[in-house]
């Protein structure tokens, strides 16, 4: 699978994949399955320094939803999804609900034109 750096992946890609599984590499031989199951694009007042004003930045949030039985830690995570590729995504554990572990990944983050 192709890497791809998060900076290529943007909210609109992500949100075309609700509902969506991907992997997570626990090591070579060892893998979770999560569900993509929101994501929310925020949207707020402009940076008010003189330096930021006139940069675009792109804030949104994913949420996952995964098996009970194999909790994720706080940390760093290789993801791999068939339609983007493999990443490397921050997750941070929110909540348990009716058997499932729910994860979120914030990005708040400059947009660089191009």
């Amino acid at each position: 699978m192709n890497d791809v750096s998060l900076d290529q992946l943007t909210f609109d890609q992500f949100h075309a994949l609700l509902d969506s599984k991907f992997t997570v590499r626990l090591d070579p031989s060892n893998s979770v399955e999560l569900e993509l199951v929101e994501a929310v694009s925020f949207s707020g007042p402009k940076p008010t320094t003189p330096a930021a004003a006139n940069r675009d930045y792109e804030r949104f949030s994913l949420v996952f939803a995964g098996p009970e039985q194999q909790p994720l830690m706080q940390k760093m995570h290789p993801f791999e999804q068939e339609r983007l590729g493999a990443f490397t995504l921050f997750i941070v554990p929110i909540r348990q609900e009716k058997g499932r572990l729910y994860y979120e990944a914030v990005f708040n983050r400059l947009v660089t034109p191009g």
